[in-house]
């Protein structure tokens, strides 16, 4: 009987040729010539600069996992397992604020301003500080009453802190009103003589007679006070200025 090996052979051939076909037609091809249009390199240790357009995940460990991503123009950190569901932590700012920062608890926490304003006093322009911060300084010199007047008086502080004048106490008083001032426990316990209008402030500054009835003090408990006492001014011949700049 006659075999005719024929027919398995052209059937095999077709199914080649079709699979030859279906892998051409799926394959595309590149869009640049070399090297251009290469795939972006995975992030790497080397020297150069590097970017993913998605989410950074850090885990180590069993540990919770942190991501690092964008959002609009911010750089935002987030936490959680899932990078769809990780909470937003904090964030910086194209202009280098850090925001969606937590109340503090402990000693070395950041403090955002809306708890600044809340241990201020808060309410209506109090506590919240809009414009300039005027910045406070103690000369480490000291000076007995006769400074030369106020012009001598800003001399002196210019002398160590370039840019900063003797304070007013009603400059120290209406940046306090809207918190614009620095946080006076950082000073420890500190006092200066401070100008005042309404003080004799001995002589106008010239003097070592006379009374002082202005001078401004830093408290290790977290607040400014302005001594509104009348000292005889023998009484205070040595001590440092409260030198005040705008900034």
């Amino acid at each position: 009987m006659n075999k005719n090996y024929r027919l398995p052979a052209i059937v095999c051939a077709l199914a080649v040729c079709l699979a030859l076909c279906f892998a051409v037609a799926a394959w595309d091809g590149p869009s640049g010539n070399p090297p251009d249009s290469n795939i972006a390199a995975p992030i790497n240790a080397g020297s150069e600069a590097q970017y993913k357009t998605g989410g950074l995940g850090v885990k180590i460990g069993g540990a919770i996992t942190y991501w690092i991503s964008q959002i609009g123009n911010n750089l935002v950190f987030k936490t959680g397992d899932d990078f769809a569901t990780a909470v937003e932590t904090v964030n910086i700012n194209t202009d280098g604020r850090i925001g969606n920062v937590s109340a503090p608890i402990d000693d070395k926490d950041a403090v955002n301003k809306a708890y600044l304003d809340a241990q201020s006093g808060g309410g209506a322009n109090y506590g919240t500080c809009t414009g300039g911060f005027l910045d406070i300084k103690f000369t480490a010199a000291k000076y007995n009453p006769n400074l030369g007047g106020i012009a001598g008086a800003d001399g002196k502080c210019a002398a160590e802190y370039p840019g900063y004048h003797f304070c007013q106490d009603s400059e120290v008083k209406n940046f306090g009103k809207k918190g614009c001032l620095p946080i006076s426990g950082q000073y420890g316990e500190e006092a200066g003589w401070i100008d005042s209008a309404a003080a004799d402030n001995c002589m106008g500054w010239t003097s070592s007679s006379g009374l002082i009835s202005y001078s401004l003090s830093s408290l290790i408990g977290g607040s400014w006070h302005i001594d509104t006492r009348a000292w005889l001014c023998a009484n205070h011949s040595i001590s440092a200025l409260a030198c005040c700049k705008e900034i």
